[in-house]
């Protein structure tokens, strides 16, 4: 059995900054006086990986902003070096839409990251339950208006015309969404079906006939009913 050696790493040159190591295949880095990361950490971490180091920030002046800040219910993206802009979430709305780099901080005009984008209309609760089906998102305690629920029946089950509501400013749209029993292909190995009765889907009530396999002159007829056949003579086997 052969074994190849992995490659390691040449100790990897910041500018502007400064790196220790590397232990383990890892080093850590920063930068010199005057310089700060990119992301504002006091420290980078990169690692080895088949004589490749890892992703390595920048070191950029202090008088730069560098990484964009988190912010509640929306996001920032940089323009470029001095300005970003804000988008917020549906059912948000920004009451700034730019912020700009001021000696090293994104100023956001005196306001602090969580109230940036403010709600613009009312959430709803949960949608409403509806039986033999499940909506396709994971559940969740509120939902934004504007967003859409999905639902999805069970097996032997199919959706209506509608199968979907949205959220209007803290209000489901008001649809008749429901799951009917229908009958699949009726198969067993003892009955003889007519072909030309085959659909693929039987609703509540519909009848089929049929004869016995293994029998002269029984005959019966099997009615779809939620989502089972029921037989009027058991064939024998």
């Amino acid at each position: 059995m052969c074994f190849v050696a992995e490659l390691a790493c040449v100790k990897p040159k910041i500018p502007n900054g400064f790196a220790i190591g590397p232990h383990d295949n890892t080093v850590y880095y920063s930068c010199n006086q005057n310089y700060k990361l990119f992301s504002k950490a006091w420290w980078g971490v990169a690692k080895c990986s088949n004589g490749k180091w890892s992703t390595l920030q920048e070191c950029i002046e202090i008088t730069e902003c560098g990484e964009t800040p988190d912010i509640s219910n929306g996001r920032v993206a940089s323009i470029d070096k001095q300005r970003a802009t804000i988008t917020c979430n549906e059912g948000y709305q920004a009451e700034i839409n730019e912020i700009i780099c001021d000696f090293g901080e994104w100023d956001l005009d005196e306001r602090n990251y969580t109230n940036v984008c403010r709600r613009i209309s009312e959430p709803c609760d949960p949608p409403p339950q509806v039986k033999n089906a499940v909506i396709e998102l994971p559940y969740e305690r509120e939902y934004d208006s504007g967003s859409q629920v999905v639902y999805k029946c069970s097996d032997n089950y199919k959706l209506g015309n509608d199968k979907a509501i949205r959220c209007l400013n803290g209000l489901w749209e008001e649809k008749k969404i429901s799951c009917t029993p229908f009958c699949k292909e009726l198969e067993d190995s003892k009955l003889n079906v007519e072909q030309s009765l085959r659909r693929g889907e039987y609703m509540n009530g519909d009848t089929i006939d049929y004869s016995c396999a293994h029998a002269e002159e029984n005959e019966g007829t099997a009615t779809c009913y939620e989502g089972k056949w029921n037989k009027t003579i058991e064939c024998p086997g």
